[in-house]
């Protein structure tokens, strides 16, 4: 908690703001073509890149988030603000004059350097600000991936503080898990729409790595959390698995304990059907997905791909020293730095 109490101690003498806006283009009454469509886990990682971004601004600015509205329900009911009663709290702003199309220099020495006092950045919006992505990408290159990763979990873990009511989930969840004095370990399998992205790993890739890493722990891990976007991919992996260990999901649990739940109940999740679902729905998969996050960065190991982000920012939650905090990537080996990449290719060609 130290960088929130340090941007708490300064932040009322910055005179200038850099704010970011992911909010949903429904409530913002824009044509779709102006939209990028964007996943939560992807959201919450290019939250993480701004305020690392933020960090190295010069002369220093407040650091503010626009997402009252966007697609996941308000970030203020999931994510705890830095502080309400602040002069510069980390939400709860919305620029009158900050300007969208302001420039933005990298330093060889990794320093900011960002043209007129008050600027907003629209990350979900269309035409982009191509420069702003660039700077971005090449930071992590300056300052070193290692050193990037070490800072950028350093954000993450002050910036998403569940609220009070997501925390007792995650604590009967982990509870659960580990009531027997037992270790648990999570894999993470995503499918669906991340073919467009991404090479689709066999399931039995996931099988055999977390069987490896079961392995060199002398099989100390017996229950399994298992995260993946729909039943179909469930189902797979518990015919791969076989017998060998406890199965867990957050819908059984759920079930368990008579609650009512919203996982995706299709063969695979893509973005497109998700933010055609009810409120009700869309925040309740919503909770899921940030319940396993956190049970995820609690884990004793966790098996996923990098090339999702769910995987990278359950690496940057658990902290650490980059590929060295018991995350093992069926695919990338190497936690990376490259959210804009796919997208900024073809942004160019939009553009």
């Amino acid at each position: 908690m130290q960088l929130r109490a340090n941007y708490l101690r300064d932040c009322a003498n910055f005179s200038g703001t850099y704010t970011i806006d992911i909010e949903y283009e429904s409530e913002r009454h824009l044509p779709k073509h102006r939209h990028i469509p964007r996943g939560l886990a992807s959201a919450l990682i290019l939250v993480t890149m701004s305020f690392t971004f933020a960090q190295f601004l010069e002369p220093p600015r407040r650091f503010h988030i626009i997402a009252a509205q966007w697609n996941y329900g308000a970030f203020r009911k999931t994510f705890q603000d830095f502080s309400s009663e602040s002069v510069c709290p980390i939400t709860s702003f919305v620029p009158s004059n900050a300007l969208r199309d302001a420039r933005v220099y990298l330093k060889w020495n990794g320093d900011v350097v960002v043209e007129d006092n008050d600027v907003l950045y629209e990350l979900n919006i269309l035409p982009v600000d191509l420069k702003h992505y660039e700077a971005y990408d090449i930071l992590p290159l300056r300052l070193g991936k290692s050193k990037y990763f070490e800072k950028m979990s350093v954000v993450a873990r002050a910036v998403f503080v569940p609220q009070p009511s997501i925390m007792r989930i995650i604590q009967d969840v982990w509870e659960n898990l580990t009531s027997q004095n037992v270790s648990y370990t999570f894999v993470h399998v995503r499918r669906g729409d991340k073919r467009n992205e991404a090479r689709i790993v066999p399931i039995s890739t996931y099988a055999e790595k977390l069987n490896t890493e079961n392995t060199r722990r002398n099989h100390s891990v017996t229950t399994v959390f298992l995260m993946c976007d729909g039943y179909k991919t469930c189902d797979e992996f518990r015919l791969a698995l076989g017998g060998s260990y406890c199965l867990v999901t957050y819908k059984t649990l759920m079930q368990q304990w008579g609650l009512w739940n919203a996982s995706m109940e299709t063969e695979e999740h893509t973005q497109i059907a998700f933010d055609q679902l009810s409120e009700e729905k869309r925040l309740m998969q919503a909770l899921e997905l940030v319940v396993s996050l956190y049970i995820g960065a609690l884990s004793s190991f966790t098996v996923c791909s990098y090339s999702s982000n769910i995987c990278k920012f359950i690496a940057l939650l658990r902290g650490g020293k980059m590929d060295h905090n018991g995350v093992y990537s069926v695919d990338d080996p190497s936690w990376g730095t490259t959210a804009f990449q796919s997208r900024l290719s073809t942004l160019w060609l939009q553009c």
